[in-house]
């Protein structure tokens, strides 16, 4: 077993790569390191418009459900958003019972 150039290898009883020296069996485990990561190779754009076109449509999708459901909300009178003062002031003050603090 072997390691990448610069990587740090734990040996111990760590789960991992076994490799044997003058018969006694060690567990390996190599540190991650950048070398390790893929390369990109190949036209990458054509496969990145299509993903961003597909993510895109879902983002207008969601964007007009969004704005319908308020819509809707508002319509139905179920949700208020309180842009203005009430139509109407409230009742006289001869109609409110006063609350006893006691």
């Amino acid at each position: 077993m072997e390691c990448a150039k610069g990587t740090r290898v734990t040996v111990g009883r760590e789960p991992g790569l076994r490799a044997s020296s003058e018969g006694i069996t060690y567990l390996v485990r190599c540190d991650a390191h950048m070398n390790e990561l893929p390369i990109p190779c190949g036209p990458w754009d054509i496969y990145y418009k299509d993903q961003q076109a597909w993510y895109n449509k879902c983002l207008a999708v969601g964007a007009i459900w969004w704005l319908f459901s308020l819509f809707m909300m508002i319509w139905s009178g179920s949700f208020y958003l309180n842009w203005g003062p009430p139509a109407q002031p409230g009742p006289p003050s001869d109609m409110v019972e006063e609350c006893e603090d006691e």
